[in-house]
């Protein structure tokens, strides 16, 4: 994904920077990275139901906390 994002980027005047920028791509692409792991091994019955419950739960509160985290860095910048 990122080495998509460069090259297209490279042919542009930059503002695919401006509304996907790199880092945001890469957390995203992680956060459906995982995701998809946990309901694979979900579905091959590796996890059990409270695993899978947790894990989800972690990664949704994880992307939460990064949300926050962000939002709230931009506004410290702009006051």
């Amino acid at each position: 994904m990122f080495v998509v994002l460069v090259i297209t980027n490279s042919k542009t005047t930059g503002e695919i920077k401006f509304i996907l920028p790199p880092e945001i791509l890469l957390k995203i692409f992680a956060v459906f990275l995982l995701t998809c792991v946990v309901f694979i091994l979900a579905v091959s019955k590796i996890l059990s139901e409270s695993a899978i419950a947790a894990l989800l739960g972690a990664i949704a509160s994880g992307t939460l906390g990064i949300s926050f985290a962000t939002r709230k860095g931009k506004q410290d910048e702009s006051t």
